[in-house]
């Protein structure tokens, strides 16, 4: 499954991942001793693309060349 998920790095806001490798760049955000780190997970892949598939074309956050269907279980 793929996860979209939001990250912060000591109350700082380092942006959205979604695809491999998984990183962000924390460098301006990291500091000497202990750091807090808050990763969200705000959705799952399939959902962001059955949200999609009510809107209009030009709407859609989600674009790819592979047909998806909301009822197909190999998207899960």
């Amino acid at each position: 499954m793929k996860y979209i998920a939001r990250v912060k790095l000591n109350g700082k806001d380092l942006g959205s991942v979604w695809t491999a490798p998984w990183r962000v760049e924390m460098t301006a955000a990291v500091k000497s001793g202990p750091n807090e780190l808050e990763i969200e997970v705000i959705n799952l892949w399939p959902n962001r693309r059955i949200g999609d598939t009510s809107l209009p074309e030009e709407k859609r956050y989600t674009h790819s060349n592979i047909a998806f269907s909301p009822h197909n279980p190999t998207h899960s």
